[in-house]
């Protein structure tokens, strides 16, 4: 189903920031509708992957979607390799979700506005997490950050290293390791399959999106997280400086 281009070009413009997606023409799929009786059959995925390739036959710089998030949706789309370009803030009234806006370029000069699209918003996303995001459920913000991929948090350097490890053994305060927490964080979330226990998922997802947590859970999350447990954050030799497994585990039952 092809709709006018006014909505996705409008959000694209007043919401994400980018005036020039006013010049591109988009196709906008607005509904797939299967009845009860086939459901759950593939028949969704069968109809929507033929849909996609009618449409980029057609004179159109992209084809996309704008639906309510949810994992789900999200992975459909994601299949029919479009890529993750904003979510609204507000809430869709129809849903209950946020709003996920999806593109897929058909011509070549969108490829780059949407490899700009979704690089902002994903400079964007962890601030986006700690207001207007901030009711995100950890199973739809995994999705967000597959779709996003390694935009989002990127292999950390020695520095940010050092803030988790330091945070993680009690040394500095939650404040003055933010930044690196959550990236690590992030990168923790976006990866699969994950191994955090729901408890320390959730008191992670608190401290992402701003609201008050037990730091001693936190502490013992961000022990767990992969950028430690990866590059043996605490077992590295410096003697006056390290703060291993090995030589503070009195001070790691007192945190």
């Amino acid at each position: 189903m092809k709709m006018p281009p006014q909505l996705m070009a409008q959000t694209l413009t007043s919401e994400a920031g980018f005036h020039e997606a006013a010049g591109y023409r988009f196709a906008r799929v607005m509904r797939l509708c299967v009845h009860p009786a086939v459901q759950r059959r593939g028949l969704g995925s069968h109809l929507l992957h033929h849909m996609m390739q009618d449409l980029c036959d057609e004179d159109v710089d992209a084809v996309g979607a704008m639906f309510g998030l949810t994992p789900w949706l999200l992975q459909l789309w994601m299949r029919e390799q479009t890529r993750l370009v904003w979510v609204a803030h507000g809430s869709d009234p129809s849903s209950g979700h946020h709003s996920a806006t999806v593109l897929r370029a058909v011509s070549g000069r969108c490829r780059e506005l949407i490899d700009r699209l979704q690089a902002r918003l994903a400079l964007q996303f962890p601030d986006f997490l700690r207001d207007p995001l901030s009711e995100l459920d950890a199973s739809t913000l995994r999705g967000v950050l597959a779709a996003l991929g390694s935009l989002v948090a990127g292999p950390p350097d020695a520095q940010d290293l050092a803030d988790v490890r330091s945070y993680a053994c009690g040394s500095r305060n939650l404040s003055c390791c933010r930044y690196a927490l959550v990236r690590a964080s992030l990168d923790a979330l976006g990866s699969s399959p994950t191994r955090l226990s729901d408890r320390f998922t959730q008191v992670i997802l608190d401290m992402l999106q701003g609201r008050e947590v037990n730091e001693s859970i936190l502490r013992q999350a961000v022990r767990q997280l992969p950028w430690l447990t990866d590059t043996q954050g605490f077992r590295e030799d410096q003697k006056g400086h390290d703060y291993s497994i090995q030589h503070r585990g009195q001070e790691w039952n007192r945190v």
